[in-house]
């Protein structure tokens, strides 16, 4: 992992207790059948639009159950309670997204330029992004009132990703690929929140994802800007 933390090598994706939820059965090591999985999908997409909608607090098992039309000890066959299906969201959006940046980083090689690490960085957040926006959406509503248990095993998992973020702008620094002065600690906040923060505006009617990123790359990279403010202009006639 790039940065002074990690070597060059590519990111290593860590497996064990805290990469997943074991009280879900989709985080379990049986095999379960595909007509399940099916079932299992439609309920963590169904929860994940009313989490969206309605925050952690305000969604009950059977505001789950009725959208679907099933009954809620059904759904409890799958999912227990409210909060193992709310980790489930919100930890599947997270390890989805640093398997897919591993996986990104990992192809490119360490010999890759930071810049180009950081635009594929981007270009990968966004269509994993625009694959789930129903996770996405529910993952920014409800992380923050999550219980303190569910919110800690998330948020160790958080960091995991994020780090990788930081290790590339540091990388970037240390490579001299960061403008003098700049902050490496300042320019990964702007990188993250811009990318992030795409969950609150993006829609595909924008641009797709790839063309999004490539604007987001523009604009990181070259800034918003010219480099010389153009010539003052003259206040027009004024208007009755």
């Amino acid at each position: 992992m790039p940065g002074s933390r990690r070597s060059d090598a590519a990111p290593q994706k860590k497996t064990g207790s805290k990469r997943v939820n074991r009280a879900s059965p989709l985080a379990s090591n049986r095999k379960i059948s595909r007509k399940t999985e099916g079932v299992q999908a439609a309920i963590l997409e169904t929860a994940a639009q009313i989490f969206a909608r309605k925050g952690y607090y305000l969604t009950k098992l059977s505001d789950i159950s009725d959208e679907l039309g099933m009954h809620v000890t059904a759904l409890r066959y799958h999912f227990t309670t409210k909060d193992v299906i709310a980790a489930e969201i919100v930890n599947r959006v997270i390890r989805t997204n640093l398997d897919s940046l591993c996986q990104t980083l990992e192809d490119l090689g360490p010999e890759t330029s930071s810049r180009d690490k950081i635009a594929a960085a981007i270009q990968t957040y966004m269509r994993v992004s625009a694959a789930n926006k129903a996770g996405i959406a529910a993952h920014g509503n409800i992380v923050n009132q999550l219980p303190v248990e569910v919110k800690d095993e998330h948020y160790e998992l958080l960091h995991e990703f994020l780090d990788i973020w930081r290790d590339l702008v540091s990388e970037a620094a240390a490579r001299g690929e960061l403008r003098p002065g700049l902050s490496p600690s300042i320019a990964t906040q702007v990188i993250l929140g811009t990318v992030i923060w795409s969950r609150e505006w993006y829609r595909p009617e924008i641009g797709t994802p790839d063309n999004i990123a490539a604007e987001m790359t523009r604009m990181l990279f070259g800034g918003l800007m010219t480099d010389e403010p153009s010539p003052a202009r003259k206040p027009g006639p004024a208007r009755d």
